[in-house]
Order: C-alpha cells, then sequence, then structure tokens
C-alpha cells in the first residue's frame, strides 16, 4: 500500500466539499479513485464517471504531472509519496489551461457567463495598449489580471517622477 496525495483544482470545491488536497492510502490508481468515491459522494462520482464506470472525457488524471488517461491508468500501482491530479481536460485548439491556470481563474471560470470556453478566448487573446497613462495603466493591469494571454503596451511617453503616482506599471 501506497501513502498518496491527491489534489483538486479550486473548479472541483462543489464536489469535493472545499478540500483541495487528501492523503490516500492504495495500491492502484483505481483503488484510489474507489476510496475518494467513498469520502466526497454521489456527486463527486457523477463529476468523474460515466454510467458505465469508465472516466468522463473532461476529467484528466496526471501521476506526478504526467496524464494517465491512455494508460490502462486505473491499474498503474502507486508508490509512497506519489502525487495525483484530477483536473478538467479542456479542449478545443492549441490554448489549455494549466493547473495553475485553472486555480488562478477558479472565481471566473465558475461564474456561467465566462467558463472554461470563455477563460480560453481570454487566454487566446491579443491586446494592443496605446498608451499607459492614467487609464492605460490600470486597463493593463486588469487585462493582465483577468487572464488576457498577450498585452502588447506601446507607449512614447518619458517616465518622469512627477508622474509615477498615475503610472503604476512602471
Amino acid at each position: 500500500m501506497a501513502k498518496v496525495k491527491v489534489k483538486f483544482p479550486s473548479i472541483f470545491s462543489k464536489f469535493t466539499n472545499g478540500t483541495k488536497e487528501v492523503e490516500v492510502t492504495a495500491l492502484t490508481l483505481k483503488e484510489t479513485l474507489e476510496k475518494l468515491e467513498e469520502k466526497f459522494g454521489e456527486k463527486f462520482k457523477q463529476a468523474l464517471f460515466n454510467e458505465d464506470g469508465s472516466l468522463k472525457r473532461t476529467i484528466n488524471v496526471l501521476l506526478n504531472g504526467r496524464n494517465v488517461r491512455f494508460l490502462n491508468f486505473q491499474e498503474v500501482k502507486l508508490n509512497d509519496n506519489d502525487e495525483i491530479s484530477v483536473i478538467p481536460a479542456v479542449g478545443g485548439g492549441s490554448i489549455t489551461l494549466s493547473i495553475s491556470d485553472l486555480e488562478r481563474y477558479s472565481r471566473q471560470i465558475t461564474l456561467k457567463k465566462i467558463g472554461l470556453e470563455g477563460q480560453k478566448k481570454l487566454k487566446e487573446a491579443k491586446v494592443l495598449i496605446a498608451g499607459v497613462g492614467g487609464l492605460g495603466c490600470v486597463s493593463a493591469l486588469q487585462l493582465a489580471a483577468m487572464g488576457v494571454g498577450y498585452l502588447k503596451i506601446i507607449d512614447q511617453d518619458v517616465v518622469d517622477v512627477t508622474n509615477l503616482h498615475r503610472q503604476i506599471l512602471y
């Protein structure tokens, strides 16, 4: 039996009662997932598995950072201190959201009007900001905080100590 750590992004908090990390003692990945089902209940099971018991296509299971979905992953033997991450798959195009992205933008992703697709579009977006004075600085800051993937900033102004109060990017 191996003692492993299982991590969940914030987006799964509704299925894990807010738990982001749990330790499980199990021999295989299948046994680990069964123990998680017992711990978190029916909602967790429905979020991860199809009716036939197979893992949903929208879920990825990483073992020590490696996606094991396409192996006979449930029979994979575990070792002490292995780290398992259960994350939603983000498909469509070359843009993907990492575990770090899912954590950082989890509050936006849970909003119906943004969701995973909206966050992917933000990461894919390209924005040019001409001038980073009073309004441009705030705009650049907010666009970066939202997760816009590419910001190009053009400003011909000279940074001067007398206007640093409004040029917060400098």
